[in-house]
């Protein structure tokens, strides 16, 4: 019976469940009754220098396996050994002797481990690994007082099949940071860490030991964008201000792999990229112009590259891109650019544009989510910039003696580049969710945001002059909420609005526009000023301001945009209640609307949209919606409509 219960105990032992912190199998099933503990050969792992290592903190030698190590391998026995091949499963137990029984070598219990999977990535364009290609990568970190061997662990997707890869490499010291590749293929030889598999959103990577006991694991957000690590205590980006309870990882954008997440890490680990950027470089660029460089009226992206090496280079020998599948996409002209000389490509998305002076890219830039690739005729990235969160009007780029990108409030196209700040403060976040609420309702609504929070009322935006935040505000009527944060060292936050809409109940959609009071009804710029029989009238004028634009839609979908107003139409100009044009462009923060704004699935993508007022108003206002629908029925080609109710900060502006 003593043999039985230990055999069973064997058994129960291997087919345990494996979980985080919790002891795994080690090996296929067919390996199920033997010892957890790997047999020599495949437990030694080999030796790398510390000169060996690229992207790794405090990392040294291994050292040689310990003696407990070694004992565990010595005490590990063969399949052949422990049970016989021929023995029916009832009868191995009734065979085993005593002796034998007393051999069974148990996996040990799991050692108490102080590696932390630091940071992950599991889509990178612009973070290269040693070889210059763009890789995933997980970063390990030793929180504890003592090295860790790195051979004594393996990474994995997948702890049942831990040994798929060779274990680690390399001994981590206290405090120290180890950057492992998931490339697709495992790799030793080259001096440092690479996993033969890829990461995935949403999937589960383990640190697993060599007894197959899972030491930690982290699980990777089913939403994290590319080019963003998912980091423990990670650096918070420009977005909006998560909740207090949010876990000790957040997504960022200022990612640190083998060096520490936070701003002095990133000093370090950008001074660390940039030993390896090349003679051009992405020097500034502005993806928000509406008054630099004019050409025929229009203003387009724009692109800075510099020459940082002590040569003259042949601009023929570089390629820009936009995307990271095709770096030679566009070939820059042929021209000799001196060290220290700059050169600026305009992103308007035609080189048919191109003239004597000006040179355009067949790609535009956007203000979130961007990539920018300069490539040398080898294949090697000269640079790469990752753009995120550029604010309206403001450009990115490098400063001179310093590592790394910057924001600028104010851009210099075709000067030096000064006064940057590494970061944009987080926008504000409201207590109280924009929308319809029923009439005589009554709240109060907090704003939470980063360093000092500036608000306004009247629809404009914030700036350094508006009235600080300081307590809740009290909605009692329909009211506009526009606020922006003031952080020391940070570039001012984007302006995040909220409309609260006090009615008896709208049926219809409704779409609200908050816009400085000035760009809408002052003699000096404002659109909607002037009489009918001034042929010089503002509204006249082809004049197109900023607004944020949010629509409310009767299915409960709310629809935000920062985007451009003008007016439009002819006769309807000389009306009190005007026609609008909302125009989605890349400056404003997104080129395109994505909505089914009609409802009928037709057309979900718009980069124009029309509030009409209706030729005929204020008679029947319909006239023109009739006719399209009867046309709708023929082959005519006709506009789609929907009828809204429209509000300008907070006014009513009726039916749309």
């Amino acid at each position: 019976m003593k043999r039985i219960l230990s055999f069973a105990l064997v058994v129960a032992l291997a087919l345990s469940a494996a979980s985080c912190g919790v002891a795994a199998p080690a090996d296929e099933k067919e390996d199920i009754s033997v010892s957890a503990a790997p047999a020599p050969e495949e437990s030694a792992p080999e030796t790398a220098s510390s000169a060996d290592i690229s992207y790794t903190s405090d990392i040294s030698a291994p050292q040689e396996e310990s003696a407990d190590a070694s004992s565990c391998s010595e005490e590990a026995i063969s399949a052949e050994e422990s049970v016989p091949e021929e023995s029916a499963p009832g009868e191995v137990s009734a065979e085993v002797s005593e002796e034998a029984s007393e051999e069974i070598s148990f996996p040990p219990a799991p050692e108490e481990c102080t590696l932390r999977i630091n940071e992950v990535m599991a889509s990178s364009s612009v973070y290269f690994c040693p070889e210059g290609e763009p890789h995933d990568w997980i970063e390990l970190y030793n929180s504890g007082t003592s090295p860790v061997d790195l051979s004594r662990y393996y990474i994995t997707d997948n702890p049942s099949k831990y040994k798929n890869d060779p274990p680690l490499s390399g001994v981590l010291q206290p405090g120290g940071y180890a950057v492992v590749y998931a490339c697709g293929e495992a790799k030793r030889e080259e001096g440092y860490n690479c996993a033969s598999f890829s990461l995935s959103k949403g999937e589960t990577v383990y640190l697993v030991d060599l007894y197959g006991n899972i030491s930690t694991c982290l699980t990777i957000p089913e939403n994290l964008g590319k080019d963003r690590s998912y980091a423990y205590g990670g650096i918070k980006n420009a977005g909006a201000v998560p909740d207090k309870a949010q876990s000790e990882y957040c997504e960022t954008y200022m990612c640190t792999p083998g060096f520490a997440n936070g701003e002095a890490g990133l000093e370090e680990y950008l001074a660390h990229r940039d030993e390896a950027r090349g003679a051009l470089v992405i020097y500034e660029l502005m993806t928000s112009n509406f008054e630099h460089y004019a050409q025929s009226g229009e203003y387009y992206d724009w692109v800075e590259l510099k020459n940082v090496s002590g040569k003259t280079i042949d601009l023929s020998e570089y390629y820009l891109s936009d995307d990271e599948n095709e770096l030679k996409l566009w070939n820059l002209p042929s021209k000799k650019l001196e060290p220290g000389k700059t050169f600026t490509v305009f992103c308007s998305g035609s080189t048919k544009k191109t003239t004597s002076k000006y040179t355009h890219a067949p790609f535009k830039l956007s203000s979130e989510g961007e990539r920018l690739f300069v490539t040398h005729v080898s294949g090697a990235v000269s640079d790469a910039a990752y753009i995120a969160d550029l604010t309206y009007g403001g450009s990115f780029g490098r400063m001179d003696g310093k590592s790394g990108f910057f924001y600028f409030a104010s851009p210099t196209p075709g000067a030096q580049n000064k006064d940057g700040c590494r970061f944009v403060a987080q926008s504000p976040v409201m207590s109280v969710e924009p929308g319809i609420y029923p009439e005589g309702s009554s709240f109060t609504v907090a704003i939470r945001g980063d360093g000092s929070v500036r608000y306004t009322l009247d629809g404009s935006e914030p700036d350094e002059n508006s009235p600080v935040y300081t307590a809740p505000l009290t909605i009692d009527a329909t009211t506009v909420v526009r606020a922006s944060s003031f952080a020391f060292g940070k570039l001012q936050s984007g302006v995040s609005t909220a409309e609260y809409i006090l009615c008896g109940g709208h049926t219809m959609p409704v779409v609200c526009i908050s816009i400085d009071p000035d760009d809408m009804y002052s003699e000096e710029r404002g659109i909607y000023y002037g009489e009918y029989d001034d042929r010089n009238a503002n509204f006249r004028q082809d004049w197109e301001r900023k607004v944020h634009f949010s629509l409310f839609d009767t299915n409960g979908e709310t629809v935000f945009a920062d985007c451009g107003i003008k007016l439009t139409g002819e006769g309807s100009r000389k009306l009190p209640k005007k026609s609008f044009q909302l125009k989605f462009r890349s400056r404003y923060g997104m080129d395109e609307l994505e909505y089914d704004i009609f409802g009928d699935g037709s057309f979900t993508t718009f980069e124009t949209l029309k509030l009409r007022v209706g030729e005929d108003y204020p008679s029947a206002i319909f006239r023109d919606e009739l006719v399209t629908s009867l046309a709708s029925q023929t082959s005519v080609t006709v506009q789609s409509y929907r009828y809204c109710i429209l509000y300008i900060n907070g006014e009513y502006f009726g039916i749309h």
